[in-house]
């Protein structure tokens, strides 16, 4: 007896459920709450002006060749070991950033650098000709205008890849013992290309690391008499450099 009422009470409470069902009544069927993707929180952003400022270190290599015409007709090749030279730099620069899309940034920058990438080379001849010879050329000064595409891995750090012209200002000296000696200033533009990255340490201030590489045009570095012999020289110059620099956004 008492199984038959647990049974009927059971059956009655499946045929009520059923019967709200047929008469169109509503059945809530429990559902897991869908799973959204985070988005970056956007709390830097990296369009508009910035300046800024660092300090790095940079190389050169000089590939020298040129030509003499001797006297009597004579002429002859010159093709000097590539000559190298390392020094410090000082930077300050200014830019405009644009989004242009979430992840993605272009920009444009101006720069400036001063500093003291030197290479000095001497040669010394002892015999029945003694010569004491010096050739020191430096870099003084470097300004470039370049274009760069970032990208965000995260909403604090930038890695970019940039291209550019660079217009660099060299400074030289020569002298060879009881023969000559001289100086002369020039100037040279290359193409510039490089990557860096950007990590924004408040939402002002960034620190950034860059690398990049110039590779100049040739350049008539001397012209001129040596000991009764026209003599012309010309460089096949490149620079690299890195530089570590904090920046300030407006």
């Amino acid at each position: 007896m008492k199984h038959g009422f647990l049974f009927g009470a059971a059956a009655l409470a499946l045929l009520s459920t059923s019967s709200v069902a047929l008469a169109g009544g509503p059945i809530v069927v429990p559902m897991e709450a869908p799973v959204t993707a985070l988005a970056p929180s956007g709390t830097y952003d990296w369009s508009g002006f910035w300046i800024g400022g660092g300090l790095g270190y940079g190389s050169t290599n000089y590939d020298i060749s040129g030509d003499a015409d001797l006297a009597e007709g004579q002429s002859g090749a010159l093709e000097l070991p590539d000559l190298g030279g390392q020094g410090g730099l000082l930077s300050l620069e200014a830019g405009y950033a644009y989004a242009l899309a979430p992840r993605w940034i272009l920009a444009g920058q101006l720069d400036y650098a001063f500093g003291n990438i030197d290479n000095d080379a001497d040669l010394s001849l002892d015999g029945e000709l003694s010569l004491d010879a010096s050739y020191d050329i430096k870099v003084k000064s470097m300004m470039a205008g370049t274009a760069r595409l970032g990208y965000l891995p995260s909403d604090t750090t930038m890695i970019y890849g940039l291209a550019g012209l660079t217009r660099a200002k060299f400074e030289a000296d020569y002298s060879v013992s009881g023969v000559t000696s001289g100086g002369y200033d020039f100037s040279d533009t290359g193409l510039t290309i490089g990557a860096g990255m950007e990590t924004r340490l408040t939402e002002k201030i960034g620190l950034k690391l860059e690398y990049r590489y110039t590779k100049f045009d040739d350049y008539t570095i001397f012209d001129g008499n040596v000991a009764g012999a026209d003599v012309k020289a010309s460089s096949d110059t490149s620079i690299q450099s890195a530089t570590a620099s904090l920046t300030y956004r407006f």
